[in-house]
């Protein structure tokens, strides 16, 4: 996998959430795989 990853062939979709919004990112059920990525 880290061969893969070196060569960009993995993609991790991702949705960026202000931390001021973190507490209703947390309970949201829509993220079908994507990751929360908290920013400042």
């Amino acid at each position: 996998m880290a061969a893969r990853a070196a060569k960009g062939e993995l993609r991790i979709e991702i949705e960026k959430v202000p931390l001021a919004a973190i507490e209703a990112a947390w309970q949201r059920q829509d993220l079908d795989g994507r990751r929360l990525v908290i920013i400042p």
